[in-house]
């Protein structure tokens, strides 16, 4: 009795039609509109409401043809309406309310996920349906439909302090790019990016980490000073956080080798300071 909504992208040779349901565990159909297709080259965006007349656990989302046609679906995505989203981000409600009775205050968005080729800002935001997917550090295809820009849109909404890390290849310049999407104001052409793209409010980047377990050596800090450089050129108020590992590094090394290992840690840390 509560909607679900969502759209797809597809195209087909000619007009055709498909159907997009809700289903039960065993197939039996709950809800389901039918949906036009135009015939033609370009992918078409198509909308759709659906109701389910009975609650069903392990249910499914199915989108099926009941005539002989060839489409191709390339985009297909599911939310709860209102009544399960937090505060209108396409964000189930329970599970974000699930994460904040925890008492949480800051959220971080980093990790293993972020160290592959594909994993880039420019293309982790915009329309989701445009994004384009990419081979993950943990599976084949992942989906850019949850990026940086919607972390950091839930820990505004929520009143949390959001912390984001990007590919450590991302270049200097590409990072403060990042930073004035993020933190410029409205009416500039960096907050006019972002109002675009749904969201016209400052997003509040306050804590950037440059990489992800990188390993803090002599090439890592050049790479931090030139981030800190071009950022802080865009937003003096961000603060940079390091990976903060030095691999091989152990407590009872000799002291000149322990030495040589933190060098780096020294250099970065005079240079912050």
């Amino acid at each position: 009795g509560r909607p679900y909504e969502g759209f797809l992208r597809v195209r087909a040779a000619g007009p055709a039609v498909i159907i997009a349901s809700l289903r039960a565990a065993d197939g039996a159909v709950l809800a389901e509109q039918a949906l036009q297709v135009a015939g033609g080259p370009e992918f078409q965006r198509l909308e759709f409401t659906l109701v389910p007349r009975s609650n069903a656990w392990n249910g499914r989302f199915a989108i099926t043809l009941r005539a002989p046609a060839s489409v191709t679906l390339g985009y297909a995505f599911l939310q709860p309406g209102e009544w399960n989203r937090y505060k209108g981000l396409p964000i189930r409600r329970d599970l974000a309310q699930a994460l904040l009775d925890q008492g949480i205050q800051l959220l971080r968005l980093n990790g293993g996920m972020i160290e592959v080729p594909g994993y880039r800002w420019k293309t982790l935001h915009g329309p989701r349906d445009r994004r384009p997917p990419y081979n993950g550090f943990y599976d084949r295809y992942c989906s850019s439909g949850f990026g940086p820009v919607e972390h950091l849109a839930f820990c505004r909404a929520a009143g949390l302090v959001g912390v984001v890390g990007l590919n450590k290849d991302e270049s200097p310049e590409d990072v403060a790019d990042f930073v004035a999407y993020c933190n410029a104001a409205a009416g500039t052409p960096a907050g006019d990016r972002r109002a675009t793209d749904g969201h016209p409010e400052p997003l509040g980047l306050r804590y950037y980490q440059v990489g992800n377990e990188s390993g803090v050596n002599a090439a890592y800090v050049e790479h931090f000073k030139r981030v800190a450089e071009a950022v802080w050129a865009v937003d003096p108020e961000v603060t940079l956080l390091p990976c903060g590992l030095t691999y091989g590094a152990k407590a009872d090394d000799d002291p000149k080798a322990m030495r040589k290992k933190y060098a780096a840690h020294l250099d970065l840390t005079r240079f912050v300071q």
